[in-house]
């Protein structure tokens, strides 16, 4: 068949999925099998006169496989396509241009991106690969969950968060960052346990950075500019794009407090040889708040009408300073003239952020998220959420106390 015979051929099953998409009827029409249906469409992915319709094809495909819930049409990428594949579509994303045209593929590559990458079907990764693995089917897998150039994908998706030519790009964009983020914990702690396993079966422990070994890309987060990038789009005026903003940053502080943990334990289980005890969620937490994240954007979230964005909000808030109420050198004295500008741990980080909340607009907007009806506030809140305000509240509050008595 020509180039433009298979165009027209993708362009008809892009526009019949689409069609099963609007009607709800995916899961019972749609019933090719999945080893035919993905190689078929991915192979049209390294040609130039067919990749832009093939990206297109693939990203409704995952998006109605999302909504019936069937992931063996991602898993079927990873299987199938392998790094061709997702190498096809990262070049699509890496096109040079800014006409119409490319912002749209690039959207729609990016939107592939997102399904690949979510956690319902890394989660459920390991058994289709299993499965795939112990059938038929074996000799046409090319690929694994690990297919996926992590340091690559970000990259791109940075570049296009910060763009803002195609609105439907950059919030596409913005939320793959996230899948990111909790994909990369995934994996970090993945590589920590079967180093952990190694160490129990008496195996040499590979030597840090050794080829092969997973490295998390959240600290680079910092040096890259990531974060200010993600810091910008929260004031962003497509509310999506806020809010996937909100969560990746509130995902990258979770994350590498999870990393930092596994790593934790590990060094204490090996005796020193592999893993270390170390607080890197400081620098991540030090570059949101120089990054403006704990300022206007964020007290227009706490204000919001919607308690589910201002619950975000508020999460968001509390994942800054809640170490300073769990951990039990938070409540410390601290120690004359404390300045915490000049403390590079992770509390001090913490109380940086709490006096950024507490010097600025947030602290205002945190009480009128408490404050009930009768006596002067906007909305009656849930109970659930107002818990949450007391907390962050009482973090904020406490330390700058303390620092005001150092």
């Amino acid at each position: 068949a020509t180039a433009s015979n298979v165009a027209a051929a993708l362009s008809g099953l892009t526009s019949d999925l689409d069609g099963l998409l609007q009607s709800g009827e995916g899961e019972s029409k749609l019933t090719i099998p999945t080893h035919v249906l993905i190689p078929s469409v991915c192979k049209h992915l390294a040609l130039r006169q067919t990749s832009d319709r093939a990206v297109r094809c693939i990203a409704s495909l995952l998006a109605l496989g999302s909504i019936v819930g069937k992931h063996e049409y991602a898993h079927g990428i990873y299987l199938f396509g392998g790094s061709e594949a997702m190498d096809n579509i990262l070049q699509l994303l890496e096109r040079n241009g800014s006409d119409r045209k490319t912002l749209f593929i690039q959207e729609q590559a990016a939107r592939a991106i997102f399904y690949l990458t979510d956690s319902s079907v890394t989660s459920t990764f390991a058994s289709a690969e299993s499965s795939a693995m112990t059938g038929e089917f074996q000799k046409m897998v090319k690929g694994s969950l690990e297919s996926l150039d992590m340091q690559r994908t970000l990259r791109n998706m940075l570049d296009h968060a910060g763009g803002s030519k195609n609105p439907n790009l950059q919030r596409w964009a913005a939320s793959t960052i996230r899948n990111l983020v909790g994909e990369d914990q995934r994996r970090s702690v993945m590589a920590n346990n079967d180093i952990a396993a190694m160490v129990a079966s008496g195996e040499e422990i590979p030597p840090p950075g050794a080829s092969g070994a997973y490295q998390s890309f959240l600290p680079q987060l910092v040096s890259t500019g990531g974060i200010m990038i993600l810091c910008s789009l929260i004031g962003s005026d497509d509310a999506d794009t806020r809010a996937h903003a909100m969560g990746a940053l509130g995902a990258t502080i979770n994350a590498t407090r999870a990393i930092d943990g596994s790593l934790g334990a590990l060094h204490e289980m090996t005796g020193g040889q592999a893993g270390a005890i170390q607080e890197t969620d400081g620098d991540i937490v030090r570059a949101i708040v120089n990054g403006g994240g704990c300022g206007g954007s964020l007290s227009q979230l706490l204000l919001s009408a919607d308690n589910q964005v201002a619950r975000m909000g508020c999460d968001f808030a509390a994942s800054l300073v809640m170490p300073l109420l769990k951990d039990p050198r938070g409540t410390a004295t601290l120690p004359p003239s404390y300045d915490c500008s000049n403390d590079h741990s992770a509390l001090g980080a913490c109380r940086e952020a709490a006096l950024a909340m507490a010097s600025g607009s947030c602290l205002p907007a945190l009480l009128g998220l408490l404050r009930d009806p009768e006596l002067g506030g906007r909305i009656d809140r849930p109970m659930e959420l107002k818990q949450r305000g007391i907390e962050t509240l009482a973090a904020i509050v406490m330390s700058v106390g303390e620092m005001g008595k150092a």
